[in-house]
This record gives structure tokens, C-alpha cells and sequence, in this order.
């Protein structure tokens, strides 16, 4: 083969070697080019997947916050809700401090049972405390004060101070006060100086002995809220019942049938006057008295109905039969 053809044939494998090796690098160029862009894609999505997560991040740091400050509001409400509570506290507390020191000055055996506490007359059935008896008391510049009291408080009351007493339609007394005034006739009925035993009969009193508890005690220690003939009636009836019915238990004490009149009248209560008791026990004696209590019990079994009767008799007879 001549020499210049066969240089033209090196010439074209020549070329044909520089393409072929240009082609493989542009293949590896464009290749590496591919892979740098899917590796750079790969890194932006990974790095908007990060700031996606930044961003749930800062969204829920946001939620945490909102939910702190509400925390913090809702703390911050509590804590003037407390201190308004405080306030109201303390200023109760002054109060009181202050009602205590002015009953400071009142009678130690009043104050021990007195709690002041201005209100409106209570309505509900019943008694607050078996202790003491609630009552509302007005004083002289008509201030309405609410107080614990005992029935010996009643006699150590300040001056001026006096226990409200209602009524009802029938001009009964009601409400606690009705208690403790019951409790405060109680003592004055058992007390032989204010109304003597010695009288046959609650009429055979002279009036005279109640109006001067009425004029002395009642009106200095009481506010009667109806007018004072209705006020004394439900007293005199008050006391009556409870001066019979000390007669009849000082009867039933002191009395012994074995007794002779004499030995009983010499066996006087310490707390009665013996001319009182003297007269009493010659009262108690009398046939007519006998007479009356015979009746009254004939009239009382009389009442009774024949089961009541029959219950009575079985007792009886127990007891006999128990003691023998």
C-alpha cells in the first residue's frame, strides 16, 4: 500500500480514537453533571425537609408559648383572685377585732357567750345551737346587733341592750327568743321572793308582785313586738304555768306521808322562807286541797281510755312482782 494512503488511514483512526475518547468524556461529563445535580436536589430537598421540621419546630415552640403565657395569665388571675380573697380576709378579721374590742367592755359573764353580728330576724324553724340561744337585741339608738346568749346572761345585759321578741298571729311569742325568754320566766317562777309559794292559788298573787317585774326586769331586758297588754298576758300565762308546776314538784320532793305536819314543816327548802313554807305545807293539808287533788285525779283517769288504763295496771303489777 503506498505510504500516503496508508498515513491518511492513521489520520482517520486517529480521528475516530479522539472522538470516541471525546464522546466517553463528554458521557462522564454529562454523567458527573447528572449525579451533581441529583446529589444537589437531594441536598435541597433534605434541607427543605429540614426547614420543614424547623418550622413544625417553631410552631409547636409557638403553641408552647401561647399555652405558657395562658398559664401565666390564668396564674396571675389566681393570684389577684387570692389576694382579693386576702383582703376580704383581713378586712373580716378587722372586723372582728374590732367588734371584740368593743365588747371588751361589756360584763365577763356576758361577753364569754356573745358573738355580735347585725342581721334580719331569722324565719327558719329550729335552734342554731343547743349551747346557746341565738337572739337579735337593738340597743338605745335602735342598732339591731345578733347575740349568743345564755338564760344567766340575760340579767347581766349592758344597759340600753334589749332582746327582740316576735309574735305570731296569736300573740305567741316565737323564733329563739321565745326560748330563752321561757327559760328567763323559768328562773323568776321558781323564785319564791319575786312570786311567793305561799298563796293558795296563781290569782291569789297581787299584781303588784308582777308589775314590778315588769316594770324592773321585763321592759329593761326585752323589746316586745306587740303592745304591752298583749306582752304581759302571754307572760302571766308564762309564769303561772311554770309557778304551779314548781309547786307540785316541791310537793312531791318534800313530802312524806310518814311524816307528821310538823316534821314537814320543819324540813323547809333552804331556798324558801319558812313562813312561806309553813303556809304552803298547811295549804297542801287542808281537806279541801285533799279534796281537789282527789278530784283532779279522778278527772284524769277518767280521760284516760280503757287500753291506756289496762297498759297502767300491767305495770303496776310488774313493778309489784319485780319487787317482791
Amino acid at each position: 500500500m503506498p505510504k500516503q494512503k496508508r498515513y491518511k488511514n492513521l489520520l482517520k483512526a486517529a480521528a475516530a480514537a479522539a472522538n470516541s475518547s471525546q464522546d466517553k468524556s463528554t458521557v462522564a461529563a454529562n454523567t458527573s453533571q447528572v449525579k451533581s445535580a441529583a446529589a444537589a436536589n437531594s441536598s435541597r430537598n433534605k434541607s427543605a425537609a429540614s426547614n420543614s421540621s424547623r418550622d413544625k419546630s417553631a410552631a409547636a415552640s409557638s403553641s408552647r408559648d401561647k399555652s405558657a403565657a395562658a398559664a401565666s395569665s390564668f396564674r396571675d388571675k389566681s393570684a389577684a383572685s387570692s389576694s382579693s380573697r386576702d383582703k376580704s380576709a383581713a378586712a373580716a378579721s378587722s372586723s372582728r377585732d374590732k367588734s371584740a374590742a368593743s365588747n371588751s367592755s361589756e360584763p365577763s359573764s356576758v361577753a364569754a357567750t356573745i358573738f355580735e353580728h347585725p342581721s334580719e330576724p331569722k324565719r327558719k324553724r329550729g335552734r342554731e345551737s343547743k349551747h346557746y340561744w341565738t337572739v337579735d337585741a337593738i340597743d338605745e339608738h335602735r342598732d339591731s346587733t345578733r347575740l349568743h346568749l345564755l338564760v344567766k346572761d340575760v340579767h347581766n345585759l349592758p344597759e340600753g341592750l334589749r332582746i327582740v321578741v316576735n309574735f305570731d298571729k296569736d300573740y305567741a311569742a316565737i323564733g329563739e327568743a321565745a326560748g330563752l325568754l321561757a327559760g328567763v320566766c323559768g328562773q323568776l317562777a321558781t323564785d319564791c321572793v319575786a312570786f311567793p309559794i305561799s298563796f293558795d292559788k296563781w290569782l291569789d298573787i297581787p299584781t303588784s308582785f308582777f308589775e314590778n317585774q315588769w316594770n324592773i326586769f321585763f321592759l329593761a331586758r326585752f323589746c316586745f313586738k306587740v303592745s304591752d297588754n298583749l306582752a304581759k298576758r302571754f307572760l302571766l300565762q308564762s309564769l303561772g304555768k311554770k309557778w304551779r308546776e314548781h309547786r307540785i314538784k316541791l310537793w312531791n320532793d318534800f313530802y312524806d306521808p310518814r311524816l307528821s305536819k310538823t316534821e314537814i314543816i320543819n324540813n323547809a327548802p333552804e331556798d324558801i322562807a319558812p313562813d312561806q313554807w309553813a303556809l304552803f305545807v298547811e295549804y297542801r293539808l287542808k281537806p279541801e286541797t285533799q279534796s281537789m287533788l282527789l278530784k283532779s285525779d279522778f278527772d284524769f283517769w277518767v280521760s284516760l281510755e280503757l287500753p291506756d288504763v289496762l297498759i297502767f295496771i300491767f305495770t303496776i303489777e310488774l313493778l309489784a312482782a319485780g319487787q317482791s
